[in-house]
């Protein structure tokens, strides 16, 4: 299982922040323990995106070992973060940390996930072989169907589809940031439940572990569908909404 979160907003030190959380959280997950992930140390992913820039990057050594430095960011930032407890240990490497990313020729997705679904159903409905992860598997079922497809994946899901999307336009300059908050385990509602924050200059969907280590504020996420994280609306709701600086 994993720990993650998404930022939109103008703030380097908002990101900083952000991140610290998350190196502390997987450190010491100190909801998770309770349900066997005391840690989160099987890699780590990281997407930014700004006017200028285009920054992904993964490693499979813990975030809380490897003390990387963040670089300077200008103007609205778009960011994903992520940090993995392994299901499936033998993936991982570099090659399977997520954030993943996909490309339908017409928009570019880099998808980040907390959870486990079931890949092997998911490649035999696209008809694709080789060596997936199973959230690898599932941007590939988003890139073929579109953004409008994620409900679908409820079906695939064996413990929680919590996701969060930068997705990229080629056609536009319009970059947006999704997130879902689906589980099937109520139990483990502290686990799973995902966050909402409203910080000063920039909005954050973070996971429950963030909020013991510096991040508060937080809202817990409404429904289980694809949401906007900008504007708070379901997907397929467009409304000419745009954060101030």
């Amino acid at each position: 299982m994993c720990r993650m979160f998404g930022y939109i907003g103008y703030s380097t030190e908002e990101l900083n922040m952000l991140y610290t959380a998350l190196v502390e959280s997987s450190r010491n997950d100190v909801i998770g323990k309770k349900y066997g992930y005391a840690n989160h140390g099987d890699g780590y992913g990281i997407v930014v995106y700004t006017k200028d820039n285009l920054f992904h990057f993964r490693s499979s050594r813990p975030i809380y070992e490897e003390a990387f430095k963040l670089p300077e960011f200008k103007g609205k930032i778009f960011g994903v973060f992520h940090t993995m407890n392994a299901h499936d240990r033998s993936l991982v490497s570099p090659i399977f940390e997520h954030p993943f990313t996909a490309s339908n020729g017409k928009e570019v997705f880099y998808m980040a996930h907390n959870g486990v679904v079931n890949k092997q159903s998911i490649m035999e409905y696209l008809g694709i072989n080789g060596i997936y992860n199973d959230t690898e598997a599932a941007l590939q079922y988003i890139a073929v169907k579109g953004l409008s497809s994620v409900d679908n994946l409820e079906k695939y899901t064996e413990s929680s589809l919590n996701l969060i999307i930068l997705h990229l336009d080629k056609g536009e300059e319009k970059p947006e940031i999704y997130f879902k908050n689906f589980y099937l385990d109520k139990n483990k509602r502290d686990y799973s439940d995902m966050y909402t924050v409203n910080m000063p200059h920039g909005k954050a969907i973070i996971s429950s572990t963030l909020t013991r280590y510096g991040i508060e504020g937080g809202v817990p996420a409404n429904g289980t569908g694809l949401i906007n994280l900008e504007s708070g609306d379901p997907y397929g709701i467009t409304k000419n909404f745009t954060m101030k600086e």
